[in-house]
Order: structure tokens, then sequence, then C-alpha cells
């Protein structure tokens, strides 16, 4: 072993520093666990694990025969949208909930419910690219729906009519995102402050 393998120990002030920071963590998770804030984040997740591109199936439904052509609405883009769904839940629980472990509770219970209750589905969107495509369309930060839209068409392998299918994309985002920024809205977290 060589002094380069070595830790140094920062002394006292580093370890007070690091004991008031866990003070501060478990206060602010005790004061949300007490408060019902925790409770509420789990429930908001299960329930945005329900979310489901048609009308079939219990939970939120998102009806889709009402703005897109019967062409859209087959079981394959089913699946990819409600796989755009449950990616776009989980970024509006990160970028809409200002406390970054109710989200992480949030985002916990919704994959502990789509594990449960759809063991199929969790798997492909665990082992699948999807999400890594939806995740590098919003890194481009310019216009997201479009992106999203994009990365949609690509992941439905079109060759023919692919404007149709970055539209239906764009479309069906933008509808995720009103309906699921409502349902996280709804839910009236206690501030700290």
């Amino acid at each position: 072993m060589s002094d380069n393998d070595m830790k140094v120990y920062g002394g006292k002030k580093q370890m007070k520093q690091s004991c008031a920071n866990v003070a501060a963590t478990y206060e602010a998770m005790n004061f949300h666990r007490t408060n019902g804030n925790l409770a509420k984040a789990r429930e908001l997740g299960k329930k945005l694990a329900t979310i489901t591109p048609d009308e079939m199936g219990e939970g939120l439904k998102i009806n889709l025969s009402q703005v897109l052509t019967a062409k859209y609405l087959t079981q394959p883009l089913m699946f990819q949208f409600r796989v755009m769904f449950v990616f776009a839940a989980e970024t509006l629980l990160q970028t809409e909930i200002e406390v970054p472990f109710l989200a992480t509770t949030a985002i916990n219970a919704m994959h502990d419910k789509l594990r449960s209750d759809y063991p199929g589905f969790f798997k492909n969107i665990s082992d699948g690219a999807a999400f890594t495509f939806y995740c590098l369309a919003v890194k481009k930060d310019e216009d997201i729906p479009l992106s999203i839209g994009e990365a949609f068409a690509m992941l439905c392998n079109v060759q023919k009519n692919r404007d149709g299918f970055v539209e239906a994309g764009k479309k069906v985002w933008n509808i995720a995102v009103e309906v699921i920024s409502k349902e996280i809205s709804a839910v009236d977290f206690e501030s700290e402050n």
C-alpha cells in the first residue's frame, strides 16, 4: 500500500459537517413522513403506474382514439405510447416535485407497482432502449415534443409516413405531459416553510 492509496481523515470539522448533514436529512425525512407527504408521494406513484393509452384496464386512462386515427392504435404502438407515458411520468415527477426525496419516493412506488402488477411490461421497459432514446430527446433541450416524436417514430421503426408517426408521438407526448402534470399538481404536498 502506498501513500496514494490512503485516505486522509478530515478531522473534527469535517465530522461535524457530516453529522449536521445527516441530522438535517433525517429532520426533513421525518417532516415529510409525519405530515403525510411521503404517503401522498407513494400514492401518486402508484396512480401514475396505471396510466394506459386506451379505455381498457383500471386506473388513469388517456383515450387516444379521440386524437389519433386507427392506424396509430395498434397493440405495438399502444405499447410504445405506454412506455412514453412512464417516461413522461418519471421526467415530470423529477422536475415538478420540488423535494427530491418525494420525487424519488413517487418514482420508486410507480416502479414497484409496475413490477408487481405489470411484470412483462416492466421487464420490457427496464431492459429496452426506449428510455435511452427518450432521454436523449429531452436532453436536446430544443423542441422537446418534436424530439420525443422523432424518438417515437424511430422506436416504431417506420420507413413510410415517418412524419405522421413523428406528429403522433409529439401529440401524445403533449397530452401525456398535460395529464400527468395535472395529477402531480393535484397532490397537496405540505412545504417545510
